[in-house]
């Protein structure tokens, strides 16, 4: 192996052991970790059809006038499943609590619809970078809980 890491122009030291002993640690964890959250938590699963027409995740908190979907689920993790035809699709995971502040910030800045079968269904559009993008998650987390924090002074 080192023959060929040196072919390559990749100078094998020690500290390249250590670093890469330490991330694959790392990467052992976090697969456990997955493997945790796979086979013992509860992840509600949604497929989203429409994602890439609109750059938005419809999240459903309401349907023929009573919570469902994000309101009224006990899981512990949402799953986003993005279809689109004649390809494997992207899955995201992200945790309920951090979904619900999200959710609830977008609602709050009127990005809500109607859809589902007869638009019977009241959905929170999030643009999927915010999704995709875990800062802004925090950032968001950050406004909603500070928001919260002063109506209760």
């Amino acid at each position: 192996m080192k023959l060929r890491l040196v072919i390559i122009g990749v100078k094998h030291t020690k500290e390249y052991d250590i670093d890469f002993k330490r991330d694959l640690q790392f990467g052992l964890e976090w697969e456990n970790e997955l493997k945790e959250i796979l086979c013992n938590d509860k992840i509600e699963v949604k497929t989203d059809k429409r994602w890439s027409g609109t750059g938005n995740i419809a999240i459903e908190i309401e349907s023929r006038g009573k919570p469902s979907g994000l309101s009224v689920t006990k899981s512990d993790y949402w799953a986003f499943i993005l279809w689109q035809k004649k390809e494997r699709p992207n899955i995201i995971l992200i945790p309920i609590d951090r979904l619900r502040t999200i959710t609830h910030y977008f609602q709050s800045k009127k990005k809500v619809v109607m859809g589902g079968d007869a638009n019977t269904s009241k959905l929170v559009l999030v643009p999927l970078e915010v999704i995709n993008d875990y800062n802004t998650q925090i950032e968001i987390q950050e406004m909603v809980h500070a928001k919260y924090s002063e109506e209760d002074r």
